[in-house]
Parts: C-alpha cells; structure tokens; sequence
C-alpha cells in the first residue's frame, strides 16, 4: 500500500490552525493596509478583544464546510466553501462588534480582509490540494456486491472522485479466497448494502487485519446501530436500540426553531420570490404557484407549496411520474429554480403553519410512497417525522438521487438528530445553491463503461473488469 493511510493521518488539526492563522493574518493586514502599517490603537483594540470569538467561529465555519477535508476536494468546491465560510464570518463578527460595542472597528477593514483572507486560503488550498495528489496518488478501490449494485456504485464514485478513484476491481461473484489474494493491490474495499451479514463481517475483519479503508453502504439495521446505547445483563454486554423517532424535547425545540427561523427568513426571501414568481410568469403559461398533496408526519396530508417548475398540467397525459435528470417537462426557470432550491422557499409559510420544519425528509405523494413501501418496508420510517425543506438527502443528493439513497439519507438523518446537525444542515443548504450544476446529471447519463474510458484506466469485457496492469480476467467475479 502507497503512503495514503500514513498522509490520511494528518492531523486535521495543523490543517484548521493553519487556515485560523491565514484569517487572522488576513485582518491583521487589512488594518496595516487601511492605516499605512500605524493602526490607531482605538480603532485596532476592537479586534484583539474579539480574536478569542473570531478564532472560535472560525474553527466552526472551516469544520461545517470541511476546509479541512483536502484529499477528495476539487480546488473550484473548495473555493465555493472558503467564500461561505469567509461570508458567514464576517458577518458573524461584524454581530460581534455590535454586542460588544467595538463600533471602532472600521467597516472598511472587512472588506480588505475578506479580499486577503479568501486569497490567502485559495492560494493555500490550491497548493496543498495539488500536494496531496502528488504524494497519495490514486485510491486504488475493490467494489463487492451484487452486478446491478456495483455498476450503480462505480459509477457514483467515477463521478464524483474520478481525478482520485480508480476502480481496479469489481467483484460480483464473492470469493474470501480471492479477494484475500488480491486485496493487497487495492487501498479501498468499498461493499454493497445487499452483501450478506456474516460476509460484510469477514471483509471488515480482513481490512482491518490488512489495514485497508473499508466503506460499507448502511442497511436500516447497520443505521439503527448508529447511537446505540451500551447495556448490560450480569457481566454481558448488549446494545440497546432505541425508536426511529424523535424526543417529546426534541420535537419541542425543533418546532420553537422552525417559528423563529421560518418568520425571520420570510421578509429576506420576499424579494427572491417576487424574482422567481416574475420570471415563472413570463416563462410559461400557468399558475405561478404548484400546490399538491404530500405526507408528513404520521402519513398526515397536506398541500405543499412551490414554484411551478415544469409545463402546466404536466402530468395530464402521464400521470404521476417523477422527475428525471433530464426531463423535458421542467422548464428553462424551472431548472434553475431547482438548481438553486429558489422553487421551495414558498414551503417557509408551509413550515410557518407547522405543517412541515426546515430540516428533514422531502415529503412524498402518497402515490409514491405506496409504491416505495411496496419495495422495501423501511420507507414507512421517513414520516416518524414532519417532513422538511432541507435535509440530508438535499445536501449530499441532488433531484435525481435514487429514492433508496434518499431513504439511507432520512434515516440516517432520524436516527443523529440533534439541534446542532440541523443548524449544520442549514448552512450546508446555503452550498448547494452554488454547486449543484446540471454538468451532474450530463455525467449521469454516461454508462459505467463510458466513464471507465474517460478515465483510461480500466477496460471493460463481458465478463467483468480486466486490469491493465494485471491482465487477468476472473470469470463473473473480478
């Protein structure tokens, strides 16, 4: 194995005072520039007072956007997440220098310091970014599972990793003896959720032994293990699995959060829905508004409200059917109403009314959720509770994520909630109105093996994968 492991290791934590120190450097030199290398001591003393609580914010910002994280990042992603951080702080300190009435700090300063500090962090990621590669190179990675699941796996990891994944083996047919004889080429062992129990285990078992990274994709039961309570009976120990639901507490303070937060976040959001109302008007005949029934909690209808996105009566002829990545009854605005998430901010009176919250499940039609449960069982655990604007799917998905992934996402996200995550969600939200770009769903068209090509790294046969580097073709195994 190369030195990934060993480069893995570095400790996050030099890289987070690192960025802590560029940002202080950034203020520190917005004031040389502003006052010529003399800073009168009124105006600076505001700043030394708050460099506890800059330093502070600034370790939560660079952790909730992950400036720290360098290995998988691109530098464009990373330049999107050290502009939001920088924003956030500044405004955060400029609240600051109101409650502790440093009305001296120059406002002139924040902006020579947000100039500095986003160059100074660019020009430092950039250059650790392009470092890292060079030193870890290329996660060699092993999927096992099922055919149908190790396509679908590949061809995520191709789109979202494919400067830093290379998909050397894939195997479909499980041999312990085999994979043992191969596992040292590889960095990554990467399993399917439908691989039986007792095999997951013997995989992590062998990684561990080999020191290899290990990825498993949850099932319901490997999610509720998340949080588990340690018990015990005599001298034995138990885990103790508790509900797929949330707290008398919790639900209290996630409704209190979702009054306040909905009723501030209307009157900034009026002038973008007047925008989005103008340009969905002029873009097409019918309504402005969409309103159909969706579930909730409890399985509760109720009308949710969005812009209208697609044609009119776009189900007329179809019926219920969901939409695809490139699917020609979203309009032009609609696209970029989604793209942007400006389409659901109507869903604030929805949460305003207590009908949904600002963080969780997307609510399903009733259609689809009927359908779905008839498919796995465990998709009747999304409304234990009120289904959200935002959530974990809408942060790590996009539109065209499969209702599976998406119920991994609202489970997982049931299972940690915590007054914390959903402000951590909530800013995240913020990213993905920058980000998420219909390149992805161009991508999501190739085939794997089209993928595997632009990568020029892996030859596709019929029968399974054939490394360049080995020339060995394992019949419908590797």
């Amino acid at each position: 194995m190369k030195n990934i492991l060993k480069f893995k290791k570095l400790n996050k934590w030099v890289i987070a005072i690192m960025d802590i120190g560029l940002i202080m450097l950034g203020f520190y030199g917005a004031f040389m520039f502003r006052y010529g290398f003399e800073p009168p001591a009124r105006n600076f003393e505001p700043y030394i007072n708050l460099i506890p609580f800059i330093i502070l914010f600034s370790f939560i910002y660079i952790n909730i956007y992950d400036l720290s994280e360098v290995i998988k990042k691109r530098i464009s992603d990373m330049g999107i997440s050290i502009f939001l951080s920088l924003i956030l702080l500044q405004i955060t300190t400029v609240v600051l220098t109101f409650i502790f009435r440093g009305f001296a700090f120059p406002r002139s300063v924040f902006i020579i310091s947000f100039v500095l500090q986003f160059l100074l962090l660019m020009i430092w990621k950039a250059i650790l970014i392009k470092l890292t590669r060079k030193i870890v190179g290329i996660y060699q990675v092993m999927i096992i599972g099922d055919k149908k699941e190790s396509e679908i796996i590949a061809k995520k990891l191709l789109i979202d990793h494919k400067e830093s994944w290379h998909i050397k083996y894939m195997v479909n047919d499980y041999d312990f003896e085999k994979i043992s004889e191969i596992i040292d080429e590889v960095d990554v062992l990467v399993v399917c959720p439908k691989l039986e129990k007792y095999k997951k285990s013997k995989l992590v078992t062998l990684s561990l032994n080999k020191n290899k990274k290990v990825y498993i994709i949850p099932e319901l039961y490997e999610i509720m293990l998340v949080k588990s309570q340690l018990t015990n009976f005599d001298d034995m120990p138990g885990l103790e699995i508790e509900q797929l639901q949330l707290s008398v507490e919790d639900k209290f303070i996630k409704r209190a959060f979702d009054i306040i937060v909905s009723s501030i976040l209307i009157i900034p959001s009026l002038p973008f829905m007047m925008i989005s109302a103008i340009l969905v008007k002029l873009s097409s005949k019918g309504p402005i508004l969409f309103k159909q029934e969706r579930l909730t909690i409890n399985n509760r209808p109720f009308n949710l409200y969005k812009f209208r996105t697609m044609v009119n009566n776009a189900e007329k002829e179809t019926g219920p059917v969901l939409a695809t990545g490139n699917d020609s009854r979203i309009t032009k605005v609609g696209s970029f109403l989604r793209m942007t998430r400006l389409d659901e901010l109507p869903q604030l009176f929805n949460v305003l009314k207590g009908d949904m919250s600002i963080v969780g499940p997307r609510p399903e039609r009733d259609f689809f959720a009927n359908q779905f449960i008839k498919e796995n069982n465990d998709f009747g655990y999304r409304t234990n509770v009120k289904a959200g604007i935002t959530g974990l799917a809408q942060v790590y998905g996009k539109y065209t994520t499969s209702h599976e992934d998406k119920l991994r996402y609202d489970l997982m996200y049931i299972r940690n909630y915590s007054f914390p995550l959903d402000i951590v969600l909530i800013l995240k939200t913020i990213k993905t109105m920058f980000t998420k770009s219909s390149s992805k769903g161009l991508e999501n068209d190739k085939t794997l093996q089209q993928l595997i090509k632009e990568q020029d790294k892996i030859v596709f046969s019929e029968v399974g994968a054939t490394s360049n580097e080995r020339k060995t073709v394992f019949k419908n195994g590797i």
